[in-house]
């Protein structure tokens, strides 16, 4: 294999827009195919159940990808959606957010699979994300990892049988039989 050509997050945030979704991985510039119908479908769910409760709350804000977020100069991601929460609000900026928000999440697919499930997760808890969520479409399962207790094993993983909760986001709570459903479709 080929020496690899290790970009900055000043580098790759200078790149011109060419219509193709990236991230920066550890200095490695990642390219990201669209994600299919259900990882899409399934996100919008999570997204909507979040962002009402958090409106309600008044506590954050829910955004979703694509938005960079950069957590350091060798890692600029775009996680499916993560929460701000009122404390961290002076990590938004325009351009997108710099530093840790206080949750991310990434529903898995068969290109992002191995980095969501290995280096994003020890980097975002280098970077001081609280929770990590990992969706999985296959298994029918949102894994909860609370990144600065354990990076390594989930908190806890939720399954179809029974309601998602997040020590984060105390009273949210969604059916997790009801994210994976897909009804007629």
């Amino acid at each position: 294999m080929g020496t690899m050509l290790k970009m900055t997050a000043d580098e790759y945030l200078a790149m011109p827009y060419d219509g193709k979704l990236y991230q920066l991985i550890e200095g490695e510039l990642v390219m990201s195919p669209s994600p299919n119908f259900w990882h899409q479908e399934f996100l919008v769910r999570l997204v909507v159940a979040l962002r009402n409760f958090t409106e309600t709350k008044k506590s954050g804000l829910i955004i979703m990808s694509p938005l960079d977020v950069r957590l350091d100069q060798a890692n600029v991601y775009q996680p499916d959606f993560a929460f701000i929460s009122n404390a961290r609000k002076s990590i938004i900026q325009n351009s997108g957010i710099v530093g840790a928000p206080d949750l991310c999440a990434e529903v898995l697919s068969t290109s992002n699979r191995q980095y969501d499930l290995t280096v994003k997760r020890a980097i975002y808890a280098r970077s001081g994300v609280l929770e990590y969520w990992i969706v999985d479409p296959d298994a029918k399962t949102v894994s909860v990892y609370r990144l600065q207790d354990d990076a390594t094993q989930p908190f806890a993983v939720f399954t179809e049988a029974v309601t998602l909760v997040s020590p984060l986001l105390p009273g949210f709570e969604l059916s997790v039989g009801a994210l994976f459903a897909r009804g007629d479709l």
